[in-house]
């Protein structure tokens, strides 16, 4: 008697196709769309990752430093002192003003000046240039003339190139107090409390400001200058 043969395909039992296609050892090969997912995820890692790292050097470059502070106070002694205008621009701010801070900001310290304490005081044509380039910007480079500013006359002459300034009497109207400064791409705002030099404020009182002003400030090579003046 012959035995029946079962066609086991028929049965369902036969030979399955692999879900995938089998890879060269044997295995299936992953899904089709694994590849692009895992694009995908690393794609997003790495923009994180980026996106991180300018935040965060973002977040450093903004800060300010002790060096900024000392740098901005300097740089607003001498403008305060001859409580400028407001002005958007160097190319906007009153000539005598300009010439008064350059002036005033060359004067040599009294360490420098030593203790000679007799007569006027001389600074030469060039220092003032050099001063007001240092304060305002290399493009700030007023004619050299006598000027009175706020009562004080500083005498040009223009045989020996120099500025003579009075060494007595007061010069100036204000002195700065910082009240903020921060850091905006690049540049610094300050803003600067006007202290009169008239008055005094009690023992443990702070003196209150004339008013206060916006100042802008940037900085290059280590120097501090002013850009504008706000009110």
């Amino acid at each position: 008697m012959q035995t029946a043969q079962i066609d086991e395909k028929a049965c369902g039992e036969g030979e399955r196709e692999a879900p995938y296609p089998a890879g060269p050892a044997g295995e299936a090969d992953p899904p089709p769309w694994a590849a692009p997912l895992g694009g995908g995820i690393l794609a997003l890692l790495l923009a994180g990752m980026v996106l991180l790292v300018v935040l965060l050097s973002g977040a450093f470059a903004d800060k300010v430093t002790e060096v900024d502070r000392t740098g901005c106070r300097q740089a607003l002694v001498a403008t305060v002192l001859f409580d400028p205008a407001p002005f958007a621009d160097i190319a906007e701010a009153e000539p005598d003003f300009l010439l008064a801070a350059g002036i005033w900001a060359a004067l040599p310290t009294e360490e420098e000046a030593g203790a000679d304490g007799g007569g006027d005081m001389e600074v030469s044509g060039g220092e003032v240039l050099a001063a007001c380039a240092a304060l305002f910007g290399p493009d700030c480079q007023p004619t050299l003339q006598t000027v009175t500013r706020q009562g004080v006359t500083f005498a040009y002459d223009v045989v020996t190139d120099t500025y003579s300034v009075p060494s007595a009497g007061q010069i100036g109207l204000y002195a700065p107090r910082m009240e903020g400064l921060e850091r905006k791409q690049g540049k610094l705002y300050a803003e600067v409390a006007y202290l009169s030099l008239d008055d005094f404020a009690a023992e443990g009182e702070e003196q209150q400001p004339v008013k206060t002003m916006e100042y802008v400030l940037c900085e290059e090579d280590g120097q501090y200058r002013i850009v504008s003046v706000a009110e």
